[in-house]
């Protein structure tokens, strides 16, 4: 998955966001010097997977599906309310260990 970074983004703020480590984000980004980050950027973020929201998925059960809570879901999907809409893609990202 690509993202493109906002003014603000931290190279490390990315890569919480989608429950990775920096030297997880680091190595899919080899040619990104994590000090110099800038807005616009764009980074290759490796996700665990993506869910596309079928009729009665909510949050908390596709949140359980992938082991990962339904707060972190939220983050990497840039929400802000614990709601989903039927044929909606998530980002799972990876699971806490």
């Amino acid at each position: 998955m690509s993202y493109k970074v906002t003014g603000g983004q931290t190279f490390y703020s990315v890569a919480t966001k989608y429950g990775l480590s920096a030297s997880q984000l680091k190595s899919a980004n080899p040619d990104v010097d994590p000090d110099k980050l800038q807005a616009g950027k764009s980074l290759k973020i490796p996700v665990y997977a993506t869910h596309t929201v079928g009729k009665g998925d909510i949050l908390r059960v596709v949140a359980e599906k992938y082991g990962v809570s339904v707060d972190a879901l939220m983050k990497a999907n840039g929400k802000t309310k614990n709601y989903v809409e039927k044929g909606e893609k998530l980002i799972i990202p990876y699971p806490k260990k």
